[in-house]
């Protein structure tokens, strides 16, 4: 079946970041094969792409799906010969990637600069390089050190996150006591209540997220600051892929150009931000699912 599917371009990406839209795996392995071939699809795939979904088993499928686009062209005649597949446990990851606590606290409070963590970021970037191309018990004491260098950054999130929270609470409450000209405490409006019932709310969120980390050992929710901040610290990822709440109609009020062609791929709706040439595109379609969108 064709389908009409919405195109708009932009030049290939340096970092990539799939942000659980559907089918992580389909577009993550999708703009690898359209990007490289070759022996070079194992240099991107170390170096510029990443994916994050809600779905554990989706994580797990994607991993597979580029395991599979990295030996499709592999022509060794020697099965023994074939490079070892490399572990992606550092690059796809199981969590929210729209909205976790830290998000929602910064969004309430103000995202204040944070002091740099130089030495836990780096030791999750040499954790991460070196658990690629590892195996057997070296690949478990990688591992173990990435969670524990993720843990330690998340730890400084959550603990700047409360403060920022703490702040904002204390500024409300004390402009609420504090008295006007004529002696009398102005106490809160509608929107000055709303609003502390929200930023309360994400208090207990991060404080409940503390717990977990010092219970646990480790990193109680998926944020790019922890998992991804060694790349967040260099200026991020040039594109990000995601799942939008808006489909055609809402791209056409919001005066992006579309491209309609035949496609048979789908259902999928997916966007893609290029913050290195400041432009935006995607897909759409509505039937069958290979790796859809139609890059």
């Amino acid at each position: 079946m064709s389908v009409p599917q919405i195109q708009l371009r932009c030049e290939p990406p340096r970092r990539l970041i799939v942000r659980h839209a559907r089918g992580v795996g389909c577009v993550l392995a999708g703009v690898l094969i359209r990007l490289v071939g070759g022996d070079l699809r194992r240099d991107v795939v170390a170096r510029s792409l990443y994916g994050v979904d809600l779905n554990p088993a989706a994580v797990r499928l994607t991993e597979l799906r580029l395991w599979l686009a990295l030996v499709a062209d592999d022509d060794t005649a020697d099965a023994a010969a074939v490079a070892p597949l490399p572990n992606l446990d550092g690059h796809v990851r199981q969590g929210d990637a729209l909205l976790d606590p830290y998000t929602a606290a910064t969004a309430l409070a103000g995202n204040a600069p944070m002091p740099a963590a130089r030495a836990d970021l780096a030791r999750a970037a040499a954790a991460r390089r070196a658990l690629y191309g590892l195996t057997g018990p070296r690949k478990r004491d990688a591992v173990r050190e990435l969670a524990a260098g993720e843990a330690h950054l998340a730890r400084r999130l959550i603990d700047h996150g409360v403060a920022r929270l703490e702040a904002r609470i204390a500024e409300l409450l004390a402009a609420a006591k504090t008295r006007d000209l004529f002696g009398r405490r102005p106490g809160f409006d509608s929107d000055q209540r709303v609003r502390l019932s929200r930023l309360r709310a994400a208090l207990r969120d991060l404080r409940v997220a503390r717990r977990r980390l010092a219970r646990d050992g480790g990193a109680p929710f998926f944020a790019f600051e922890s998992h991804f901040g060694d790349l967040m610290a260099r200026g991020g990822f040039d594109v990000v892929i995601g799942n939008p709440p808006w489909v055609r109609g809402e791209l056409r009020r919001m005066g992006y150009t579309q491209v309609f062609e035949d496609r048979t791929s789908g259902p999928i709706n997916a966007i893609m931000i290029d913050r290195a040439h400041g432009t935006l595109w995607g897909g759409s379609s509505n039937h069958g699912e290979d790796y859809g969108i139609g890059w």
